[in-house]
Parts: structure tokens; sequence; C-alpha cells
């Protein structure tokens, strides 16, 4: 975020800070913090602590938002509420009865014949005077979002020197909780991005987005593409858009589900699935089983009870 403007401003460095050193992301914080910020400023300029007003203030409900956006808004005026109590200021935290119970999310999982749309899609994209080398760019790099199961950003931040095209490998590192891993690359992705490699160049980052400022609009300039082509596609509807995101959803439950089309042991797989998505542990992973239709898991003799109790309620940002 910019730097902020009200007399939280050293708090909230810190708080960034800590939750950062703690392994997560400041993007989970920084645009509800640049929020408060902006109405501590306006409002309370000469606060340097949260009080009952500008919490309360803060949580009122706001005309057509959803329930869940305002549970974002609140959780980070929480956390930060206990964070400033923690360092020994007379901050007032909101108490969770004020929070909304959180709505289940629902991912959008891609039929065989809209992945066949929507790659169709990405690989008519034509030229664009903005986006220099898009029509090379895209089709890529959304086929290894998918083939990979990666998350949107993973992509975005590979270097060059971090996509291996003799060994089909990519070094994912400092993900999600700061961690690193190793991704294989099935042969047909492999033999594609070594004719983009040829075709681009020398670069710093595998797919550099045509941009100005390639370090902040990497993911947005990734996400307008993406809803070109399911626009073009015409997928989705107006209660439910696809997103990146729901390519790694997708490929994921396609993996689980050709593992139980083909009789193996989900159990035992899981270990590898789960490294290879990221997973910080097999609850994350086991979320991908309970997207799948009940009626396919009981079919294929699916012991629930072998891994219920390992299993919490997840929500998508986790996985």
């Amino acid at each position: 975020m910019k730097n902020p403007i009200s007399k939280l401003g050293p708090d909230i460095i810190g708080f960034l800070e800590l939750r950062e050193s703690l392994g997560y992301s400041r993007k989970s914080y920084e645009y509800q913090l640049s929020k408060i910020d902006a109405y501590v400023a306006e409002g309370f300029p000469s606060l340097d602590v949260m009080t009952e007003d500008i919490v309360l203030g803060w949580s009122r409900r706001r005309a057509n938002e959803s329930q869940n956006t305002r549970r974002i808004r609140l959780n980070v005026i929480r956390v930060f509420g206990k964070y400033q109590k923690g360092i020994g200021k007379t901050a007032f935290v909101l108490p969770t009865d004020f929070i909304d119970k959180q709505q289940p999310f629902y991912p959008y999982l891609f039929t065989d014949e809209e992945l066949s749309r929507l790659f169709l899609a990405v690989d008519s994209l034509p030229p664009h005077y903005q986006s220099p080398n898009r029509e090379y760019i895209i089709p890529v790099l959304f086929r290894m979002l998918y083939c990979c199961a990666l998350r949107p950003n993973e992509p975005m931040q590979l270097l060059r020197q971090d996509v291996d095209l003799e060994k089909g490998t990519l070094f994912i590192r400092n993900s999600k909780r700061h961690k690193d891993r190793m991704v294989t690359m099935t042969e047909d992705l492999l033999v594609l991005c070594r004719v983009y490699d040829s075709m681009m160049g020398d670069r710093r980052f595998f797919f550099e987005p045509p941009t100005e400022k390639p370090r902040q609009n990497r993911e947005p300039w990734m996400n307008h593409q993406f809803k070109l082509c399911i626009k073009h596609a015409g997928i989705g509807n107006g209660s439910q858009s696809p997103r990146p995101y729901d390519l790694r959803h997708s490929s994921c439950s396609r993996v689980i589900l050709n593992w139980l089309a083909e009789g193996k042991d989900f159990y035992e797989l899981a270990i590898f699935l789960r490294e290879h998505m990221g997973h910080g542990s097999f609850s994350e992973t086991f979320y991908y089983i309970h997207m799948l239709p009940e009626n396919i898991i009981r079919n294929s003799g699916f012991d629930w009870s072998r891994f219920d109790c390992l299993y919490p309620e997840v929500n998508d940002e986790k996985a």
C-alpha cells in the first residue's frame, strides 16, 4: 500500500510487517487497511488508536454489500485492533458477535466443453496495440495455470530462470505462506513453453506483461485478459462468472476424478497432490473432494470416514 496518511500509519506498517513475518500475504490486509487509513484520516485526523467510534462507524452495513465482503472488512479492523491492544494501546476491539458468518463459496468448475471453448477463445485473442505480444503470452499462461493447477499469481511471478526448459520444471518461489516448491510440466506444455521462450527473447520474467509498471500491474492485466476470453467463449452467467483461480480448482478436481475412475487409492496419492498444489495441510487438499458430485464419490466406494476428522471448514482462499 502507499504510505499511510492517518496517524495510524506507524502501527499499520508494523502490523503488516508482523503478519508478513508470520507467513501471511500483505495483500490480505493492505487493501482494507488503506481504506481504514483514509477513513480515519478524514473523520478522525487527530487519533492514532482505534476507538469505539472509529470501529463502529466503519462497521456499519453498506448498501448492496454482500455478507462475505462485510465480513472481510470487519475481520481486518478486528485483527488490527487486537494488534494495537497487544502493543499496549487502549484500542477498541470489535466483538466477534458483530461479524457475520461466512457464506459458503462454490468455485466454478468448467465442463470439458467449456474448457474447449475457453482455450479456443484464448488462442483466438487478437493482437492489441496496448498489449503487445498478448496473443503469444496468454495461450501459454492460461495453459500453464490449468495444466499445473497453479495459483493465479504464481506464473506471473516466475523469473525466466525459474522455468527449466530442459527438465520441464517450474520453481515456484515464495508463494503462499512463503513456501517454495517444484512443479513438473506435462510434455505438451513443455514443448509449448520452449517455443514461446524462443520467440520472446531476453527478459527477466517468463511472462512479461506489456505494462508501464509490470510489478504492480501484472495480475490485474492477466485478470482483464481472462475476462475477455471468458466473455468471448460465452461462459458463466450473471450470478457466477469464472475467475482465473477456477482453472486451479477445475484442474485439481479432474485429477481426483481420474484417480477415482481408475480405481486408484486417493489416500496414498493425496500426499503427492498436496505437495504439487503447495498446500500447507491435508485439509486443504481434501477441500477438493467435497466439491465433487457426491454420487460420483459414493459410486467409487469412497470411504469418507478415513479423512472426515481431518477436514475442517476450508474456504477457497486457503486452497
